[in-house]
C-alpha cells in the first residue's frame, strides 16, 4: 500500500508548513490520476500514520485531479474521467498530458491565539451553565 508512504511525506511537509505553536486542524492534497491513490486506502494510511506527529487528529481532504489528454492529431486539449476516449476530432489515442501531481494545496490550522480563546470560551462556557444543565 502506496499510500501509507504517502502519508508519512505529507505529514512531514505538512509540519514544516506549519506555523510555529499553531495545531494543523485540516490537510489539502490533489493527487493526479497515475498516482494511483485509492481515497480509501489513503484515509486509512492517514489514520495509522498520524498518531504523535503534527498532524494528530487532523482530517485529511483528498482531491483527484482528472485526466488531461492531448490529440497528437489536431492539437486539442481536455480533462476527462477515464483516460481511454476518443478525440472529438476522431482520433483514438490521445496522450495524456501530467497526471503525475501530488500537491500539498493548503492546511486548516489553530493558531496559539484561537487555541487560547477557544480554552477561555470553553472555561467561561462551563462555570455559566446552570447546575440542572451539567
Amino acid at each position: 500500500m502506496h499510500e501509507f508512504s504517502i502519508a508519512q511525506s505529507l505529514i512531514e511537509l505538512a509540519g514544516q508548513h506549519c506555523p510555529p505553536g499553531a495545531i494543523i486542524r485540516e490537510v489539502f492534497i490533489e493527487a493526479g490520476p497515475i498516482r494511483g491513490i485509492d481515497q480509501e486506502a489513503m484515509q486509512f494510511a492517514w489514520q495509522c500514520a498520524t498518531p504523535g506527529t503534527p498532524c494528530q487528529n487532523t482530517k485529511l481532504e483528498l482531491r483527484i485531479l482528472p485526466w488531461r489528454l492531448h490529440c497528437p492529431a489536431c492539437g486539442a486539449e481536455w480533462e476527462s474521467d477515464d483516460v481511454f476516449v476518443s478525440c472529438g476530432c476522431g482520433h483514438a489515442s490521445p496522450a495524456p498530458a501530467g497526471g503525475d501531481e501530488l500537491r500539498l494545496t493548503g492546511l486548516e490550522v489553530s493558531t496559539p491565539e484561537e487555541l487560547a480563546a477557544e480554552e477561555a470560551h470553553a472555561r467561561v462556557g462551563g462555570a455559566e451553565r446552570p447546575e440542572d444543565e451539567r
